[in-house]
This record gives structure tokens, sequence and C-alpha cells, in this order.
């Protein structure tokens, strides 16, 4: 899949940062996503806690061959139906992806099924996460995006496997290179974000999936 963006083009009235931070509090999107299905998933983590990461699997009303699996985490206080998951999701939708909106650990519904919380520094349930998702799901790989604390697990995550490309949207396309520097990253955490992915989990699989991520 091609991370060559289209550059970014403000849509009126939401002209500047600080409308676009607030579009979605402003005009909230529907919790409806029709005509899209939703059907709830669960993932019992194996770490030993007894903890079960939950989350809302949507199809799309007309899927498109190959489009990979969407997934969609959350910032400090989300969950499945923050406002801008639900704008992202659909847009995903529209576009013709499945889209996993996560909850993660002890966020949002995965409070009552999780004794431990979430923070920024926990991208072993990301890792878990994947490796728990069924063949159907990822047999055309994967994309993720990530808002806020749930970007910063993913870019740990990312920087863990050493072997993703990650692309950056902040307002309009950054490069990886010139994201990594302005985010004062270690040279050896950028590179990851610039060379091609064979994942340590796949690579146990023998599995070559794409994955490529999307930092918010």
């Amino acid at each position: 899949m091609s991370l060559d963006l289209p550059t970014f083009k403000p849509r009126f009235p939401w002209w500047g940062a600080d409308l676009q931070t607030l579009a979605n509090r402003l005009r909230p999107p529907g919790a409806c996503l029709a005509p899209h299905a939703s059907e709830p998933l669960s993932f019992a983590l194996r770490d030993g806690t007894g903890d079960t990461l939950l989350a809302v699997l949507d199809r799309p009303a007309e899927p498109k061959p190959g489009r990979p699996l969407a997934i969609v985490i959350h910032g400090l206080t989300g969950n499945q139906d923050s406002a801008y998951i639900l704008s992202m999701a659909r847009q995903l939708l529209d576009g013709g992806h499945r889209v996993l909106r996560l909850n993660l650990r002890g966020a949002g519904p995965s409070r009552a099924t999780c004794g431990g919380h979430y923070y920024a520094g926990r991208s072993q349930d990301f890792r878990a996460l994947l490796e728990l998702l069924p063949a159907e799901l990822t047999r055309d790989g994967l994309v993720a995006v990530g808002y806020s604390l749930g970007a910063a697990m993913l870019l740990k995550y990312l920087g863990e496997e050493g072997g993703a490309h990650a692309a950056f949207r902040r307002g309009q396309r950054l490069g990886a290179d010139r994201s990594c520097r302005g985010l004062q990253l270690h040279d050896e955490a950028a590179q990851c974000f610039l060379s091609p992915l064979p994942a340590g989990t796949d690579e146990a699989r023998g599995d070559r999936r794409g994955r490529r991520a999307i930092a918010h």
C-alpha cells in the first residue's frame, strides 16, 4: 500500500489547526455508522492478568478487495466511541476498509474486563493484539492509526520492532525522516520508520503481510 498521501487542504469552515482540533467537538459525528455493519470482538490477553481487551469490528457496506484492516487507537480518556474515532472509522469504511476500533486496557467497555490500565508505554498490549487477530482479518495486511497517547504507544511499538514504515499527519504530510527529527527521536528509533517491514511476530510465522502506521 502506498503512503504517497495527497497534500492536506483545509475544508470550510475548519481553517487552521485550532478549529480542526475542535471540529469533532463542535460538530460531533453521529454514533451510527450505517450502512456499515459492526460487531463486538474480545481478545483475552495471555500475560497472566486475566484481562480482556474489547473492540468493535466495522465492516464496510461496499468492501474493496485488497484493502488492509485498519486498527484505530484512541488517546487518553478515549474509547471506541470517541468522536474522532468514529469520524476516522467512517472515512476508512467509506473507502472500503474494515476497521477495528480498539479499547486499550481498562478503557471504555474494557474497564469491566480488565484489572489493569493502559498507558503510553504499554506497547506489549498492541503486540499481543496483533498476535491474537484472526487470519481472516489480516490476510490483506494491516494499517494502524493512533491518536495522542495511542499514537505514542504505536510509535513505541514500531521502534521496538525495528522494521515498519510510518507516516505522520500534522496538518500536512511530512517525510518520515523530517518527522523523526521534529520529534527528537534517536537515530536508531527513526530508522524503523524508513526500513522495510518484517515484524518479529510475522517472521516467526513466515508471514510477509505489510503493515503501515499513521500517527496523529
